[in-house]
């Protein structure tokens, strides 16, 4: 993501506990996060052509 880094700079090394880090992944997985409703605009402006990761379906991003 090199754009990115050049336009937003590198994020601070974060010093979380492992435990705080596996209660965080397990709430983005287990939980469903409200995608925004200009979300799917912006995400078929982004990728046009096919170079995105993944589509939207319903409110979730998927592969």
């Amino acid at each position: 993501m090199r754009g990115a880094v050049m336009k937003f700079k590198v994020i601070p090394t974060q010093n979380f506990i492992k435990n705080d880090i596996e209660k965080i992944s397990e709430y983005i997985f287990e939980n469903e996060i409200e995608i925004p409703v200009w979300f799917q605009s912006h995400f078929n402006n982004q990728h046009s052509r096919g170079m995105g990761n993944g589509k939207v379906r319903g409110n979730r991003i998927v592969n």
